[in-house]
């Protein structure tokens, strides 16, 4: 089936919908935003997660980064890995850190580990 858009026709941010305004005390995401078919489609699910951010929550996102000269091509992924598992998109770390602050939360801290390259980010609602 399909995984819907970020406005409409079921996926994610339909299930996040179904919940009621500021319910979580806490937002927490590991290897998820970087399988979304694209940037727009995680946008509204950070939104979606921001609405449902109680005031004060905490929140914790994980998700794969690059940043131009380190040598790594998000476009440039194993075509194998593509057509056998998932889509996997990165985000340029302060391209990441601004969405999260133009949906409204507060991004504290993140943490590299370039090794894998994933960046872990802290933040308030």
């Amino acid at each position: 089936g399909s995984t819907g858009g970020a406005t409409g026709g079921g996926g994610v941010t339909s299930l996040l919908a179904a919940l009621p305004d500021a319910s979580f005390g806490a937002v927490i995401s590991t290897s998820c935003l970087q399988h979304f078919p694209d940037r727009a489609y995680a946008m509204g699910v950070l939104c979606e997660l921001r609405r449902l951010a109680a005031p004060g929550a905490c929140g914790l996102i994980q998700t794969r980064y690059y940043n131009a000269g380190d040598g790594y091509d998000p476009e440039d992924l194993p075509s194998a890995y593509g057509q056998r598992a998932a889509r996997s998109h990165a985000w340029r770390v302060d391209a990441f850190w601004k969405a999260l602050d133009a949906v409204g939360f507060k991004p504290l801290s993140v943490e590299l580990e370039p090794w894998r390259q994933y960046a872990w980010y802290r933040f308030d609602g």
